[in-house]
């Protein structure tokens, strides 16, 4: 499976480069953002793939959590998508390219599920004795009681509303993908926990607690 996902990440890549030379218009606009999805899709295959393997063994480093969470939180302000933030200068025993994609697919979830006119997402970290705290909170759809145990569960669909429209700015699928599933991996990986709170209609909030040091994982 790793073999053919690099397969078609190569055509993949070959397209985005040959859309950054045709005119801007609704088409390419449309066809970057299935290209974006794509490519996500792949990266979590690819991901969850190595997670499972010999070769996906984390590489962690001591190190401040606080410039990965920066930078991820700077991705979506490049996009136009404002996240709050307040971040404690705390450092923790982790693999960085994980934990990020772990906090990216967070994020995505709160854009894809909040409506653009109203949204209020917020990304904290702090620290507690000897865990790293990271919280993400929206004011988004929410998840029904029912739902809570499953959204962990690969390609898990939420059930929408009759009222709820799709969210195009981040895809209209109401799915989870490999996303939620890969985020909870990874943070077992790293010897923490990942917590829900939700209700329907007043948004979500995602808890995640790792140890600062982590002896399995040097």
């Amino acid at each position: 499976l790793l073999d053919v996902s690099h397969e078609i990440r190569t055509p993949l890549t070959r397209m985005k480069l040959s859309l950054e030379f045709i005119p801007e218009s609704r088409r390419t606009e449309a066809l970057k953002e299935e290209i974006r999805l794509l490519d996500t899709m792949l990266t979590e295959v690819l991901e969850n793939e190595r997670l499972s393997s010999l070769h996906g063994a984390l590489q962690p480093r001591y190190q401040s959590l606080e410039p990965m969470l920066q930078r991820c939180i700077q991705r979506f302000s490049v996009a136009g998508i404002r996240i709050e933030h307040s971040l404690e200068d705390v450092s923790a025993s982790y693999d960085e390219a994980r934990m990020a994609i772990a906090i990216q697919n967070l994020l995505e979830n709160a854009v894809r599920h909040t409506d653009p006119q109203n949204r209020s997402i917020s990304l904290d970290l702090q620290r507690d004795g000897d865990t790293a705290i990271i919280t993400i909170q929206d004011n988004g759809t929410g998840i029904p009681e029912k739902e809570k145990d499953r959204i962990f569960e690969p390609f898990y669909r939420k059930a929408a509303k009759p009222s709820e429209k799709p969210i195009q700015e981040s895809g209209s699928s109401a799915g989870f993908g490999l996303g939620l599933s890969l985020v909870h991996r990874i943070v077992e990986s790293h010897g923490g926990t990942i917590q829900l709170e939700s209700s329907t209609d007043h948004g979500s909030k995602f808890t995640i607690r790792i140890p600062l040091t982590r002896s399995r994982a040097e």
